[in-house]
């Protein structure tokens, strides 16, 4: 038995006022008859019901005229979208100082030759390092230096290979459990990670390696994980361009270079580096939300509904008063807005009444939440941030306004890496990406391991490879309205691989061995390859589905710590030739071009893919 409509619902957007069944009618399908022949059916809000018929309009009008694309699209970053991004990208200065301290370990050419024939104890060692301007390393602290020792192969090959075991891990974890655990969790491992090196470094090197595995863990799993989490949070091909060019890894080298200079010796340089990872996970933790692509692809679409909530009050510049010291700990997660669900008896619906502290608040919030959720499941009806697709939301989960109970799907079966190569569409941008990956991250630490063969200092030859890695990778972004993306990439390999020939050229048959011209063709190519990763990086996200997109993360990184692991084994090469490795980058570059100019898509990505392709053999099943 049906109540009829309380006042007439007129059709002109003008007029605000929406009957509730009429409203259910529009937003969701036939086939959902039971929330229309509720009883206790409830008005809209003037608010709620002006942005409603706003919608239908802007819906209405879309479908008739459809709106002008714009010339250039606009990047507009809002506040949560800013302070992800910043935080993400400054989670790389612990990031990159853990992973690169080993360059500083090796004492210099210099030092080696002025404490030759002599006898010093550890007092007198370090004072004469720091004396002289040389890093204070844990191979002083074990008497290894200027020995050719090989501790610092050792523990340089531990770190990359932890990154390894680390990439391979959160990528099925962070798909698993979620984006936002698996950056705090790794930024908070690592802090333990360099405390622990600063009270136990020094006693044995067998310790030390141990530690500095765990170490490049928490590095590679941060590194896997932390580009998708902020890539989710924006929404345009433009924004993510943005992310992509403003990678923190290049600044991450700046901080390693000036910290280490800053410090001078290895224990107030790894409490720096556990200061910044632990302040930087912390916030995190405290002001971020989970992935809104991840929650709904889990169908945890009152989470995700009550995320875009918390992250629109946190856009909009008026609600600075929901910003007290009671509600700051209940924004940061979904949990306790479900625990206050049931408390209400009324469980899976996402409300504001946390922030009101009268009862009669509380009660006429939870009424309008019950209207509200038809259109409001999948975020505010609001076409400034998005459209809704009622279709898609009432078909996620139905919910019976008498008694406030949910029904909600079960979740996806849980992808593992073999889904990565069941789909064409799905393997063969990624086994190019894995090359690429691979590749770039050979030349890239092989040069940054060289950093103290290059003439010149050691920390102005790091840090300035980070800067000029920061500035050429901003290309991308600067000129992909006028040319593509393919088009820049093979612009920047192309010049590291001319860079690489012209370096054999001038080290074998000119014999410029010191001259500066070595530095500076070294800072090229390195710095011309940032464009590359800034790229790829982009490429391993906007590629692949939702559900396989961290994993396929996990995998490109993998590859490129296995890349990472012959940087401390450039060293060795180099004994025997010292235009061996340059032979070796300019091969794999020079293979890289070929495979970017056959394999890569030539158009850009407009949207993030969801679901996964399907099979050409269930299609034809379908068919059939």
């Amino acid at each position: 038995m049906t109540s009829a409509p309380r006042d007439s619902v007129s059709r002109s957007p003008e007029n605000a006022t929406l009957d509730l069944q009429d409203t259910t009618k529009v937003l969701i399908p036939k086939k959902h008859e039971t929330i229309e022949q509720q009883s206790d059916c409830q008005l809209l809000s003037p608010k709620r019901a002006k942005k409603l018929a706003k919608y239908i309009k802007n819906s209405m009008e879309s479908h008739s005229h459809p709106p002008e694309k714009p010339s250039r699209p606009e990047v507009e970053f809002k506040s949560y979208e800013r302070m992800l991004l910043l935080l993400t990208q400054v989670g790389y200065l612990p990031v990159a100082a853990s992973m690169l301290s080993t360059t500083f370990f090796e004492p210099s050419k210099y030092f080696c030759h002025h404490i030759r024939n002599r006898t010093y104890d550890s007092t007198a060692l370090q004072f004469k390092a720091l004396e002289i301007g040389e890093f204070y390393s844990l191979l002083f602290e074990w008497q290894e230096i200027c020995i050719q020792s090989s501790w610092m192969v050792r523990i340089s090959m531990a770190v990359m290979f932890g990154a390894v075991f680390g990439a391979f891990l959160a990528g099925f974890m962070a798909d698993f459990f979620g984006r936002k655990p698996v950056v705090v969790f790794s930024l908070f491992f690592l802090t333990l990670a360099n405390l622990t090196l600063v009270f136990l470094g020094s006693f044995s090197p067998i310790i030390s390696t141990s530690v500095f595995f765990l170490m490049g863990c928490a590095s590679g799993g941060y590194m896997v994980t932390n580009v998708v989490f902020i890539i989710e949070a924006v929404k345009t091909e433009r924004e993510r361009l943005v992310v992509a060019s403003l990678n923190g890894w290049p600044i991450g080298m700046v901080f390693t270079a000036v910290i280490s200079y800053i410090s001078g010796e290895q224990k107030s340089y790894y409490l720096i580096v556990a200061a910044t990872s632990l302040a930087v996970a912390g916030l995190l933790q405290f002001s971020s939300f989970e992935s809104v692509g991840w929650l709904s692809n889990q169908n945890e679409e009152v989470k995700a509904a009550c995320v875009r909530r918390q992250i629109k009050l946190r856009n909009n510049p008026g609600s600075w008063h929901n910003w007290s010291l009671r509600s700051l700990g209940s924004r940061t997660t979904c949990s306790r807005l479900q625990k206050l669900r049931k408390a209400e008896s009324v469980p899976g619906l996402c409300s504001k009444c946390q922030y009101c502290d009268n009862n009669i608040d509380q009660k006429k919030e939870i009424t309008e939440e019950k209207v509200a959720v038809t259109f409001t499941a999948a975020g505010d009806a609001d076409a400034e941030d998005q459209q809704v697709s009622a279709a898609e939301t009432a078909a996620a989960q139905t919910i019976s306004i008498e008694d406030g109970t949910t029904n909600k799907p079960k979740k996806q079966s849980t992808m593992t890496y073999l889904d990565l190569f069941k789909h064409s569409t799905i393997r063969r941008p990624l086994f190019a990406l894995l090359y690429c990956f691979l590749s770039s991250s050979v030349v890239s630490f092989g040069f940054y391991f060289n950093a103290d063969y290059l003439p010149g200092n050691r920390y102005a030859n790091l840090g300035l490879m980070g800067l000029l890695k920061f500035i050429l990778g901003l290309i991308p972004f600067a000129f992909s309205y006028i040319i593509p993306k393919k088009v820049i990439i093979l612009l920047s390999v192309g010049t590291a691989c001319i860079c690489c020939w012209i370096l054999i050229a001038v080290t074998s048959m000119v014999h410029l061995g010191d001259s500066i011209v070595i530095t500076a063709l070294g800072l090229m190519v390195t710095a011309s390859m940032d464009p590359t990763w800034k790229i790829i990086h982009l490429y391993s996200v906007e590629l692949f589905p939702t559900a396989v997109r961290n994993m396929a993360r996990g995998a490109c990184n993998v590859t490129a710590r296995l890349g990472s692991m012959s940087g401390p084994l450039i060293i060795l090469l180099r004994t025997m030739n010292p235009t061996l490795p340059y032979w070796l980058f300019a091969g794999l570059l020079s293979l890289q071009w070929m495979v970017l100019a056959c394999l890569m898509p030539n158009q850009s990505v407009d949207s993030l893919p969801e679901g996964m392709p399907v099979r050409k053999r269930n299609s034809s099943l379908t068919k059939a």
